[in-house]
């Protein structure tokens, strides 16, 4: 039984031996702590160490503290404010920075003012020293006696007196020996007394010092006295009455410029330079000529002329032939042009003004001529012909008409031959209203009438042809019907 006991018991497993000790990480919990973690392995519970994780290492003046294999770590606080004259430090106990000042020179601007203004403003840098202000610079002064100096009160510029008793120019033409005196430039009075009598000496700033107010002087030097004219002599100055001297005269004759441009060979005589003036004569009497001294040329002052070329005679009408300058300077006509007689007594043979051709042209009217009919009386020239004035008055009978028109007549159809163009048929009632011929001796009538109760003598022309008086010569009837017969003229 006891060796049946034992076997089993051999065969029963250790209880302590069989039961592990956790199964996760969370059955070791127990082993957590700082920068350590309890971690399950092989059923066993081991402490393992943490790395570079957030941590707290209890301390106030690490700061950002982190696990280091196993340990809590924290970096010092920084507590510098950056004066190197501070002893900085952290406060354990409070977690605050803490400087030292004791060995620092200021703590601020105010520390370092000296009280002098005309220093500048003094500073405290971030190492606690006192630095120097920039020192107020004054500005040049234009005034030589003056400078410029920093008022320690003010700390503004101000002007002071310098250069005591030295040379400086105070800017006026009427003072001399310039110098400084208590912060002003000034000088004595300038001497302007030049030493001759005949003179009165002033100085004037407006006039740039010294002048002369009043001059009787008449020279300076023997230049003052030259007046440029080589034939008075050579003048000089006395020094002792500044006076000009009067030389000797040139010789005659000699060389010299009298300044007017309107004479030649210009020679002193008897101490004067004269010339000969410029012969100006045109050799007309109807002139007077001179010489300009603006221009050295000769001039008309004075001209009665009527001409002075042949060009200025011309009345151009070259009929009158051709007209010319005499040598008094008046125009003479020249010889007109003669036309040699015309045979035509109604054609004179005229000289023609646009041409100063001879040509036929109508003579006047009413001239004497001769038509070389018996038929007419006391012909005259009309408009260039030789007419009568038609049959006399007691010229009655019978006139055959050659052929009669009863609206236009011709005069060559009814007056008789030989009658030329003297004769028309006139309305009794239209004597005032005939025109002009229609050519080659025709009247045409205004009035188309064909029955007509008296007939008239066509005496008067104008150059044109019209009609312009008439003379009766007949009365006639013409009848469009009965007796006489149409185309018979009865007297």
């Amino acid at each position: 039984m006891a060796r049946r006991d034992a076997a089993v018991a051999d065969a029963a497993p250790d209880a302590d031996a069989a039961a592990p000790e956790c199964v996760g990480d969370e059955g070791c919990d127990h082993l957590d702590g700082v920068c350590v973690a309890g971690r399950c392995d092989g059923g066993e519970c081991r402490a393992e160490p943490l790395h570079d994780t957030p941590c707290d290492d209890g301390l106030r003046c690490t700061t950002d503290d982190r696990c280091h294999e196993g340990a809590c770590q924290g970096a010092p606080l920084d507590c510098g404010d950056d004066a190197e004259c501070t002893i900085d430090t952290c406060d354990e106990a409070t977690g605050q920075c803490l400087h030292d000042a004791s060995a620092c020179e200021c703590d601020e601007d105010s520390e370092c003012d000296n009280g002098m203004l005309c220093d500048g403003v003094e500073t405290c840098d971030r190492d606690g020293q006192c630095q120097p202000g920039i020192p107020v610079s004054c500005p040049p002064s234009s005034d030589e006696c003056l400078v410029n100096v920093c008022q320690p009160a003010t700390g503004t510029c101000a002007p002071v007196p310098t250069h005591e008793g030295g040379p400086c120019d105070d800017g006026l033409f009427c003072t001399i020996g310039d110098r400084c005196q208590s912060g002003t430039c000034g000088g004595d009075a300038a001497d302007c007394d030049d030493g001759l009598s005949c003179t009165v000496n002033a100085c004037g700033e407006a006039q740039g010092g010294c002048y002369v107010s009043s001059d009787t002087c008449e020279c300076a030097d023997d230049d003052d006295c030259d007046d440029g004219d080589p034939c008075n002599g050579v003048e000089t100055c006395d020094p002792t009455t500044l006076s000009c001297q009067q030389g000797a005269n040139a010789d005659n004759g000699t060389a010299c410029t009298d300044g007017l441009i309107c004479t030649a060979g210009d020679v002193c005589m008897d101490g004067v330079c004269v010339g000969t003036p410029l012969d100006c004569e045109d050799g007309l009497s109807c002139t007077e000529n001179v010489c300009s001294e603006e221009t050295g040329a000769c001039v008309i002052i004075s001209n009665t002329c009527a001409c002075q070329s042949n060009g200025q005679c011309n009345n151009g009408n070259p009929c009158d032939g051709v007209e010319t300058c005499g040598s008094d300077g008046q125009c003479q006509p020249g010889i007109p042009v003669s036309c040699p007689p015309s045979t035509d007594p109604c054609q004179a043979n005229t000289c023609q003004a646009s041409t100063g051709l001879c040509a036929l042209e109508a003579a006047m009217d009413d001239t004497p001529c001769s038509d070389g009919d018996a038929c007419t009386l006391t012909d005259v020239c009309r408009a260039g012909q030789c007419v009568g004035s038609g049959l006399p008055d007691d010229s009655a009978g019978d006139w055959t008409v050659v052929s009669a028109s009863p609206n236009h007549v011709s005069v060559e159809d009814i007056a008789p031959d030989g009658a030329g163009g003297l004769w028309a048929l006139l309305d009794y009632n239209d004597t005032l209203s005939l025109g002009p011929t229609a050519g080659g001796g025709e009247l045409q009538l205004d009035n188309d009438s064909a029955t007509w109760s008296e007939a008239y003598a066509v005496a008067h022309y104008s150059v044109d042809g019209t009609l312009t008086s008439l003379r009766r010569v007949a009365r006639v009837a013409i009848h469009d019907s009965g007796s006489p017969p149409r185309g018979q003229i009865a007297a």
